[in-house]
């Protein structure tokens, strides 16, 4: 085999691999830029509220409601969205100390909580790990394998197709 087809049939292959891993990192992200929508859209029932007259319940009876939602589970932090008819997001989660290959192995748990401001009701739980929309920025960003891992074969495979 001459230099030239060596160099052709390498360029050909490694094109082919890399841009099919660029290719299944972009295709979700294309996806995933309407992730607020999505969420408003699939979410609805957990994510909207009655807009009511009176002031919101105060955050320390909001963080009680979230985390009797999830005994067992830490409520770590708030989101609080813009908009009276929006429920407040809590956040639980705790990483795997001894992760496998793959995303879905990297949290032992990791949730939302939708509670309404102004009632202290829990509208809703989300597990992260299978919410769909959210597996979107995983895919796009690591490609459904562990952090380290994943961003390592996206980036390598970026930076390679400039080279190529």
């Amino acid at each position: 085999m001459t230099f030239k087809k060596l160099t052709n049939t390498l360029h050909l292959w490694l094109g082919l691999s890399l841009g099919g891993v660029v290719l299944l990192s972009y295709l979700p992200a294309a996806v995933y830029v309407f992730e607020p929508e999505l969420t408003d859209w699939y979410y609805a029932e957990r994510v909207f509220v009655k807009p009511e007259n009176g002031p919101v319940q105060p955050v320390s009876r909001l963080w009680q409601a979230a985390q009797r939602a999830v005994p067992g589970h830490r409520v770590e932090g708030l989101d609080v969205l813009p908009g009276r008819d929006r429920a407040y997001v809590f956040y639980t989660f705790r990483e795997n100390p001894k992760p496998g290959l793959t995303f879905f192995s990297e949290y032992e748990y990791w949730e939302k909580i939708y509670v309404n401001p102004y009632t202290a009701q829990v509208t809703g739980v989300v597990d992260v790990r299978s919410n769909w929309i959210e597996l979107l920025r995983i895919a796009h960003q690591q490609l459904l394998l562990r952090y380290d891992l994943g961003h390592l074969v996206v980036g390598v495979a970026t930076l390679g197709l400039f080279g190529l």
